[in-house]
């Protein structure tokens, strides 16, 4: 289940390279579960690539859209899973010429994981 992340600040950034950047974080729900955010990266009005963000520390980018309950361990997924406390990640996908950055952050609530997540094109 996808459940509705507490805080979701997205800046924009006047900058061409930068497709997105912010914060977010993925909280424990009453279920026990954490909350999971995918963003969608649409261009031409069809969907390119998606960006999941969660659920708890897990990461995924999928070329092709993910209509259903998945596993984010699947070998479709680019990403992979971030580890650790105080952690920062970053993956360069040079077949989708895109740089994805995860910097682990201090969270709101002690149940909660937050991010500094951004993704940039490569030249």
């Amino acid at each position: 289940m996808i459940a509705l992340l507490l805080l979701q600040l997205w800046t924009s950034i006047p900058d061409a390279e930068t497709v997105l950047s912010g914060n977010w974080q993925s909280c424990r729900e009453e279920d026990g579960q954490y909350g999971e955010r995918i963003y969608e990266h649409v261009e031409h009005g069809k969907v390119v690539w998606e960006f999941h963000m969660g659920p708890e520390r897990e990461f995924a980018l999928y070329v092709t859209r993910q209509e259903d309950e998945h596993s984010h361990r699947d070998p479709a997924n680019l990403l992979g899973r971030f580890y650790g406390v105080g952690d920062q990640r970053t993956w360069v996908l040079p077949k989708q010429k895109l740089r994805v950055s995860a910097v682990q952050a201090g969270g709101s609530r002690t149940d909660c994981e937050s991010f500094v997540v951004s993704i940039k094109k490569l030249p």
